[in-house]
């Protein structure tokens, strides 16, 4: 986990209501981050580029 300063934000542009920060943001970058926006000062979990991507084809494949 890291702080929050160095990553850009980007968060789904399909919230579920307007304001909503109930979601999960993800920072692209080196790593690819993942946290939320009501928790960010906890930090945030990390990834690969590649372990991203076998992260998000398996949640399409079977989420």
């Amino acid at each position: 986990m890291g702080g929050t300063k160095a990553f850009v934000w980007g968060r789904s542009t399909r919230p579920d209501s307007a304001g909503d920060t109930n979601c999960v943001e993800v920072a692209g970058g080196a790593p690819i981050a993942v946290g939320g926006a009501q928790n960010r000062e906890q930090g945030h979990p990390a990834f690969a580029a590649a372990e991203w991507t076998v992260l998000v084809d398996t949640l399409r494949d079977h989420g």
